[in-house]
């Protein structure tokens, strides 16, 4: 018979020699989403603790996506030209000290501008951390390293919103979870310092790793993955590292990555309705703060489990399937939550549509990374992680407002703005605007590969 723990170990070895250097960088994501997670649910709650509006706590909410929609072209255009780790490290402390400092300084203005810079924070994160998978995976396995990303975002999100709830509850305030976010924005910023390699890996298509620069790959479990690599490494140590040239910006207009960014938009903007919505929504139905918080965890749950088979997916059939699998299932989900008048059905359909947002996710990162032009990868994810912002900021301002007019509306507008997206960008990526502007009929940037 076949030694099963021996299988197991091996597979783990072979998991962690190929996977094992973007270790430091997933498990900093994990840390600081599970602080951001744990803040979501008690965030419209503690606004509106202070006396504040829904349409000012929409205000107060896009504050933080108006930060990241100024930041993420400018980091992401920083990030390809400079080292990428000290602007993550930044990132993360700053998104902790905010948040603390968002317990003493509690009027409307200033938790607006708080929120704004840890926008701005967030900002300078996720183009650096997306351009470095991007850099660092070969194309056959891209979609599979953005997979495991969202695990690792999901992770967080899933513990965190219930960490955040129940800590709330059980020492009877809203203080909690911005100290508990504020200590693990040190605690990831200190990790990823201390074990995140100065300059990305690189994966070839054999799944090799092929640099092992990383602490964490001279310790403990990947000693042996650094071992069985170290003689790659050696023979490069050598030879001065290329810099790749880069494609001017204007390579950056073809129809893969336009598609994905419009149809981004509209996944966005049920983003900023969950920020602002939700927990009202679950509450005015009769759900408890508890409640509110286990839905998160469910949320989170589904693309956590199946991230990384999604991920598996898009690299072996392509990202259309799942981007057209994704909106429809996310319409379909927002008019259900339009039409509830309790808390469990919502509750439960949430989890099946947050597997096929997360699907959705999925496809458009390896969309973008597909049509990020040579030596342009953190800027165009920059420009799509700003112009999703940007949707963020659209749904949490038009979403408090539209609660006030009536409790379904911010629902139907979800619905509408992924059904309308979908549609425009799938008619970018069929070629369909090419005949009206040339650049748009291009299918990658490799037409426009020359250098800047």
């Amino acid at each position: 018979m076949p030694d099963i723990r021996a299988i197991g170990r091996a597979r783990i070895s072979a998991w962690l020699r190929h996977w094992g250097p973007l270790l430091p960088l997933l498990g900093a994501t994990l840390i600081v989403m599970l602080g951001f997670g744990a803040v979501i649910p008690v965030l419209p709650l503690f606004v509106q603790s202070k006396g504040i509006d829904a349409t000012t706590l929409g205000i107060i909410v896009a504050g933080w996506a108006i930060g990241r929609l100024i930041s993420e072209p400018f980091f992401g255009w920083w990030a390809d030209s400079h080292s990428r780790k000290p602007q993550m490290v930044a990132s993360l402390l700053i998104v902790g000290i905010t948040a603390v400092l968002m317990l003493v300084f509690t009027s409307a203005a200033a938790l607006f501008t708080l929120r704004f810079i840890a926008g701005i924070a967030s900002g300078m994160f996720g183009p650096a951390a997306r351009g470095s998978l991007v850099d660092a995976t070969d194309k056959g396995s891209r979609g599979q390293a953005f997979g495991y990303f969202s695990a690792f975002q999901m992770g967080g999100f899933v513990l965190g919103p219930a960490i955040g709830a129940f800590g709330s509850s059980v020492f009877g305030g809203f203080a909690f979870p911005f100290v508990f976010m504020g200590v693990l924005g040190l605690v990831s910023a200190a990790f990823l310092w201390r074990f995140q390699p100065a300059h990305p890996h690189v994966v070839d298509p054999l799944h090799r790793v092929r640099t092992v620069d990383s602490p964490l790959a001279k310790t403990g479990v990947l000693a042996s993955a650094a071992a069985e690599t170290r003689f790659v490494a050696d023979e490069e140590a050598a030879a001065p590292r290329q810099v790749p040239s880069q494609a001017p910006i204007s390579a950056l207009f073809n129809r893969v990555l336009i598609a994905a960014v419009i149809i981004g938009f509209g996944l966005q903007l049920t983003f900023g309705i969950y920020d602002v919505v939700w927990p009202l929504y679950l509450i005015d139905l009769g759900a408890s703060i508890e409640w509110v918080g286990l839905t998160f965890m469910l949320i989170g749950i589904p693309s956590m489990i199946l991230a990384p088979i999604m991920g598996r997916w898009v690299d072996r059939y392509g990202s259309i399937p799942f981007v057209v699998a994704g909106c429809l299932v996310m319409v379909g989900a927002a008019i259900v939550f339009a039409s509830a008048w309790e808390p469990l059905l919502p509750s439960v359909v949430v989890t099946f549509e947050a597997g096929f947002s997360g699907l959705l996710a999925t496809a458009l990162f390896a969309m973008v990374a597909g049509g990020s032009p040579r030596g342009r990868t953190s800027l165009a994810q920059g420009v799509y992680g700003s112009v999703g912002t940007s949707a963020i900021i659209v749904s949490a301002m038009a979403s408090g407002a539209l609660w006030e007019s009536g409790k379904t509306y911010p629902f139907w507008f979800f619905a509408a703005g992924v059904a309308g997206t979908f549609l425009l960008g799938m008619l970018v990526y069929s070629g369909f605007f090419g005949r009206f502007v040339p650049q748009l009929g291009r299918v990658a940037p490799a037409e426009a590969d020359s250098p800047a």
